[in-house]
């Protein structure tokens, strides 16, 4: 038989970025720098709705799931909105 609550658990969190661009929203997440968040696409460790992405500056659309190896799962639910000083504030569900 199949459980009947078959949700896997998130937690609803936000940050800050300069662009939708992977490589931002990567370094924000996993809290590295960008040169580090590129070196993990061109390792292939990154996947991208379930597809390897070695891509950096692809721009994320919402509902996108991040899957960076070593650092955990990940659903990006859009921007909304921009600080004071410009940057865009985004949300995205981290899988427990």
């Amino acid at each position: 038989t199949i459980p009947v609550n078959l949700r896997l658990k998130t937690r609803l969190l936000e940050g800050q970025a300069a662009s939708e661009r992977l490589d931002a929203i990567i370094s924000k997440i996993c809290n590295l720098s960008r040169n580090e968040s590129l070196d993990l696409c061109r390792q292939k460790k990154v996947f991208v709705n379930g597809r390897i992405c070695e891509d950096n500056s692809c721009e994320l659309k919402s509902q996108d799931v991040i899957s960076v190896r070593g650092y955990g799962k990940f659903r990006y639910l859009g921007s909304h909105g921009l600080s004071r000083k410009g940057k865009m504030n985004f949300s995205y569900e981290k899988y427990i």
